[in-house]
């Protein structure tokens, strides 16, 4: 694998590591359940459509009469709020984001599975830029070692906690579909910015930064990190000796400003349905490639492996 594929494979793993405490550890909540299986009528995305087939997690089942009736009463109250044209988009910008999720599952363990170790360098330093400590920590060599496993440990548990969101957020869409659609509403102009600052936060608090990580791991692709990740810091700080420990401290005090910052004033980050759409399809696009590419080269790899054992 080449230094450019394994750091694109990473990248990608951390568009949506982050996002999906919440959906583990609180798989319910106050809101209905909409689990939806409709597709806008007007557009149509067969790749979001089989991407439960092609990551390796389970497909949509049908859904009983129970849970149909309960899937119009939410979709009714969505229709007549926001309509039925965007409520369908929204279902289908969902779909297309869970897909994703899953896609991004796939390719890290298919990652994991080529160079495990370049994966973890990447990440380490990645982090330690996204910190703004490349130079000022100096790690010894055998904290370089140290923190490399704690990489390797925070990198399997964000996979699992991703690969339990996927089948968490096909059961139970909905939270997904409305705050799309609130957006949607703000970016439109029908919604105030007072009005979605306090959507934007309390969606957030609900969720463990679900929303404001989906924005900060879009906006680091290409920059592998691990930086926020709580799991991560605290086991990262334990091989710190006091003078690294108070940087580290300073950085991540640094990072938690910035975070409410955002949260005061998130009408940057916010986004109409048609733009959340061409991201994420572009982002599973872009993740089908890399996969193919590394595919190929293991395949590749495996015929001169044969080819030599025969010589």
């Amino acid at each position: 694998m080449t230094k450019k594929t394994a750091l694109g494979s990473t990248a990608a793993l951390l568009i949506a590591a982050g996002l999906i405490v919440y959906f583990n550890s609180k798989g319910s909540s106050s809101d209905p359940a909409a689990k939806t299986n409709d597709s806008p009528p007007t557009r149509s995305d067969s790749s979001a459509a089989n991407s439960t087939h092609s990551s390796g997690f389970k497909p949509t089942q049908p859904q009983d009469t129970k849970t149909k009736r309960r899937d119009q009463g939410d979709d009714a109250e969505l229709i007549a709020k926001y309509g039925e044209a965007r409520t369908n988009l929204s279902k289908h910008v969902s779909s297309t984001f869970i897909g994703l999720l899953g896609d991004l599952a796939s390719l890290s363990e298919l990652a994991s599975a080529q160079d495990p170790a370049r994966v973890n360098r990447d990440l380490l330093n990645g982090t330690l830029r996204a910190y703004g400590l490349t130079d000022e920590l100096q790690l010894t060599d055998e904290q370089k070692s140290q923190a490399l496993d704690i990489v390797e440990q925070t990198r399997q548990h964000r996979l699992e906690e991703l690969k339990g969101a996927v089948t968490t957020l096909q059961d139970d869409p909905s939270r997904l579909t409305k705050f799309f659609l609130a957006e949607d509403a703000y970016k439109r102009g029908e919604t105030s910015d007072a009005e979605f600052a306090e959507m934007y936060r309390q969606s957030n608090e609900e969720s463990q930064d679900l929303f404001l990580k989906m924005e900060t791991r879009m906006q680091r692709m290409g920059q592998p990190s691990l930086a926020g990740d709580e799991v991560f810091n605290e086991k990262f700080a334990t091989i710190l000796n006091p003078e690294q420990s108070e940087s580290f401290q300073a950085a991540i005090d640094k990072q938690e400003q910035e975070r409410e910052q955002k949260l005061e004033d998130p009408s940057k980050l916010a986004a109409d349905l048609e733009t959340r759409d061409t991201a994420f399809s572009s982002g599973r696009q872009m993740i089908g490639g890399v996969m193919q590419i590394m595919q190929s080269a293991a395949q590749f790899r495996q015929l001169q492996d044969s080819q030599e054992g025969e010589d």
